[in-house]
């Protein structure tokens, strides 16, 4: 039975040929596109899980605007916490 239905999915491939290369293409694409996303989001969660005290750190961020530039800076800290200008 499994044999029958590679042989007519061959037998496809073969005669559409540029619709069987789009869709294997689209699908290749797809497979890169979600498993580089997954390996990104794994990374990103990966931040900080060693620390004992996560539950107690914040990000810290500053923007500033100079001359025609804006820049924000971020920084990890624990509370309590001092922020001067």
């Amino acid at each position: 039975m499994l044999q029958s239905y590679l042989k007519i999915a061959l037998r496809q491939l073969m005669r559409n040929k540029i619709y069987s290369a789009i869709n294997i293409v689209g699908f290749a694409l797809g497979m890169a596109c979600c498993i580089t996303i997954m390996l990104w989001v794994q990374y990103q969660w990966s931040f900080n899980r060693f620390n004992e005290k996560l539950d107690r750190m914040y990000i810290l961020r500053r923007t500033e605007q100079l001359t025609n530039e804006i820049r924000t800076m971020t920084a990890m800290t624990g509370l309590p916490f001092t922020y001067a200008i």
